[in-house]
């Protein structure tokens, strides 16, 4: 907090360029700062009135020509991931905004097997997208809508993406690529061999009682939790607390990518659309299928995304920090993440039971879902290698994804090697 000129008595001496001891970054033990006052000044001008010293915290930038004596507590060096943390606005215990965005995040799985009839899989429907599967333009449109909702949140709830857990690259050229880059690639690939991730395998398995979903998810947060733990207190700390500020522009790009995606898609999805039986024909129109037009499915996905999107900026998922404060139960625990969980596994519990009821989905001729049920060393090591990359970073592919509309570099960099990982696992078991 610089202190404007004039505020106080003339007289009062300007900050030295040398710090005194006391001071944050003097190196001395911390004690009560003294105002720094002027010897030479008449000594009428050194007693200042009660409440005149203003406090600030570490790190503040003093100009000497403006500032004014002041008096700063002193603010221990953060040590450790916890203290980072602490020193950004840490993870708190938030019960009920978590839950909220579990359940949301219930809703949007449960839209997207009742219309579609699939499995709302992260990492699956990225993997689908960038792989040409037959229904990509579906798969993308989930995406695009996600992002678009990633802008939205951006400008309205920017808190809600927290602090960082990677350097940045002015602080740290070498960790805040290689890192991220090691995480994701991990991610990645262990999302392929494992066949999910947390939403694969958490959201939508667990409610269907899946025994694989049950072993993969104890097996990821095993992981999750180890790699978190050893990062967290082997890693050095984040050189500044507060987040870098990302480009001004990162949302705009975001939104326009989004927003072209999504508006190209429904074109394609009303030409592919059967047109109307003509009025003036007497032949009687053909029965149509379980299914629906791909204008109807593009429109599906945008929906179940951008609910999707918005449960996870609610819960907490877009803060890595809370992320791997979740999943560290040793440097401060915070347990919000297990009402995210909560919420969705418990509403995809009732939903998921009365819609696999019915003959088809909405908008499909069928349902699609999963129907291995052996337990193989394919589904657990590729879990367990999730799980690291995930602890890791504190992001999986779904919130990586709404995190990218800031622009951060450590983000791009973690999605982008996700895709080489899932690439590298498509190389080697293909």
């Amino acid at each position: 907090l610089a202190v404007r000129a004039g505020s106080f008595p003339a007289s009062t001496a300007a900050i030295p360029a040398g710090t005194p001891a006391g001071f944050p970054g003097s190196g001395s033990p911390s004690s009560p700062v003294q105002p720094v006052v002027n010897p030479s000044a008449p000594e009428s001008s050194q007693n200042l009135p009660s409440g005149a010293f203003a406090s600030v915290s570490s790190g503040a930038t003093f100009a000497a020509s403006t500032a004014q004596a002041v008096a700063v507590p002193a603010v221990a060096s953060p040590t450790s991931f916890r203290a980072m943390a602490a020193a950004a606005g840490a993870p708190v215990f938030t019960p009920w905004s978590s839950l909220f965005g579990g359940v949301l995040i219930g809703v949007a799985a449960t839209l997207h097997l009742l219309l579609s009839g699939r499995i709302m899989g992260a990492s699956g429907i990225i993997n689908g997208a960038i792989s040409g599967a037959p229904d990509w333009p579906v798969r993308v449109a989930f995406l695009a809508s996600m992002l678009a909702v990633g802008c939205a949140a951006h400008l309205l709830l920017p808190a809600a993406f927290g602090a960082p857990t990677f350097p940045s690259p002015a602080q740290d050229p070498v960790s805040s690529l290689l890192l991220p880059a090691v995480a994701g690639v991990l991610a990645g690939f262990g999302s392929q061999l494992g066949s999910g991730c947390t939403s694969g395998h958490g959201v939508c398995g667990l409610p269907r009682f899946s025994i694989r979903s049950f072993v993969a998810v104890c097996t990821f947060m095993t992981t999750g939790a180890v790699a978190s733990i050893l990062s967290n207190a082997l890693l050095p700390p984040v050189a500044s607390a507060a987040p870098v500020a990302p480009p001004a522009n990162a949302w705009v790009v975001a939104l326009t990518v989004s927003a072209a995606t999504l508006l190209l898609l429904l074109v394609r999805g009303i030409a592919a659309s059967p047109a109307p039986p003509s009025a003036t024909k007497d032949e009687a129109p053909k029965a149509a299928a379980p299914g629906a037009a791909p204008l109807l499915l593009l429109l599906a996905s945008v929906l179940s995304g951008a609910v999707f999107a918005a449960g996870l900026t609610f819960s907490g998922m877009l803060n890595p920090a809370k992320v791997k404060a979740f999943l560290d139960p040793i440097h401060g625990w915070d347990p919000s993440l297990a009402f995210v969980m909560g919420g969705a596994v418990l509403f995809n519990i009732v939903t998921f039971h009365f819609v696999l009821k019915q003959r088809h989905p909405l908008l499909a001729p069928s349902f699609s879902l999963p129907t291995r049920k052996d337990i193989t060393k394919e589904l657990v090591i590729g879990s367990a290698i999730f799980g690291l990359g995930w602890g890791l970073a504190g992001f999986c592919p779904a919130p990586a994804l709404v995190s990218a509309v800031t622009g951060k570099v450590p983000i791009i960099v973690w999605l982008a090697s996700v895709v080489v990982g899932m690439k590298v696992y498509k190389q080697l078991y293909s």
